[in-house]
């Protein structure tokens, strides 16, 4: 296990940090000692569970970075269509 996981997070963040450096690793993306030495301190800074929503969301979206900063599907948090828009075009 990486170092990202120190003591102070559970073991399910420890085994989701693994897949996501795995996962850099096979798109050949830096997991250099200092990339995950920088995440270890941005990631305590968020806690266990933002932690984990920001991995899982990375790596469903096929993102390159981590953003535990943002809530899940902040980016997409436009109100929905009306027929007013479509009426419109948009």
């Amino acid at each position: 296990s990486s170092d990202v996981c120190s003591s102070d997070l559970n073991q399910e963040l420890s085994a989701l940090w693994d897949k996501w450096v795995a996962y850099r690793r096979s798109k050949r993306w830096s997991t250099t000692n200092d990339y995950v030495g920088r995440w270890n301190e941005e990631l305590s800074k968020h806690g266990v569970a933002k932690s984990i929503a920001a991995i899982n969301e990375s790596l469903l979206q096929g993102w390159q970075g981590l953003f535990p900063g943002k809530s899940m599907g902040q980016a997409r948090s436009a109100p929905p269509k009306t027929s007013k828009d479509h009426a419109e075009g948009f």
